[in-house]
């Protein structure tokens, strides 16, 4: 992560995506198990500009993007179901 954030300010096209989120949902919680985040200033930074970037966002994009993403979960479950079904056939 520390190398990909010197050199982007994002992890996927260059904005703020789920990717951005899911990575920061495990990072933020490190110095809780113990993991010092200080030799790691791209993370730390990346971590500051989500809390800004959710502070400036639209309320229509966060919606928006909540439905795709119940959308993806809800198509994958129906995938994953059918794949068990396949399986489970054989």
């Amino acid at each position: 992560m520390e190398r990909h954030l010197t050199d982007h300010d994002y992890f996927v096209g260059g904005r703020f995506t789920i990717a951005d989120i899911a990575l920061y949902a495990y990072t933020h919680m490190a110095p809780e198990a113990g993991f010092d985040l200080e030799s790691y200033p791209a993370v730390r930074a990346h971590h500051r500009e989500l809390a800004d970037a959710t502070m400036r966002m639209d309320p229509g994009e966060a919606l928006g993007a909540g439905d795709r993403l119940a959308q993806f979960i809800q198509e994958t479950a129906t995938k994953a179901k059918l794949f068990d079904r396949i399986w489970n056939t054989r």
